[in-house]
């Protein structure tokens, strides 16, 4: 009688066990996610008139001055980071700066076109929408599988010539071997 209570205490103890292991390994999944996406809160755009990569800087530093924080300048046009919505307004007007929002913009709209205004552009409305931090959440979410990268985040590898590899080599003074 004693050893079959012992055996019932166990399996319970057990049970009480793996039931706590498995609601925190997945609050802790829960929370690694939520921690991972906390950067993306008040994630701004900047836009600037700016023609030249010295204005963009004075910008930028202008912005860090009144207590912006800035994660990416891509000169001349566009810087992403973060500035307070309070604030956003009193920035426009000053060193080139046109726009700063903390939303999705219309790519078709942006006035300047050039390749990586779009990018950071098309960056920033991926974690302004929401879309990045749900293919975060997504990826997390897979169990039993080894991990899956997020959606679009490599690209595909070109084509590579042998011939001009070898000769690039050559050129570099790698002799053959």
């Amino acid at each position: 009688m004693f050893r079959v209570q012992k055996l019932l205490t166990y399996c319970f103890l057990s049970i009480l066990i793996i039931a706590g292991l498995w609601s925190t390994s997945f609050a802790q999944t829960s929370q690694a996610v939520s921690s991972s996406t906390a950067w993306q809160q008040g994630y701004t755009l900047i836009l600037m008139s700016n023609t030249d990569i010295v204005s963009a800087n004075q910008a930028r530093d202008y912005v860090i001055s009144q207590g912006g924080r800035i994660a990416l300048l891509s000169p001349p046009h566009i810087m992403i980071g973060w500035v307070s919505s309070e604030f956003s307004t009193k920035l426009i007007g000053k060193y080139g700066i046109e726009q700063v929002t903390q939303n999705p913009v219309d790519l078709n709209k942006l006035k300047y076109k050039d390749n990586q205004t779009l990018a950071i552009a098309s960056f920033f409305n991926s974690v302004s929408s929401g879309s990045l931090a749900q293919e975060m959440a997504a990826s997390a979410a897979v169990v039993g599988e080894p991990l899956i990268p997020l959606i679009n985040d490599a690209l595909e590898h070109p084509t590579i010539n042998y011939n001009n590899y070898l000769k690039n080599l050559e050129n570099l003074g790698v002799a053959p071997s």
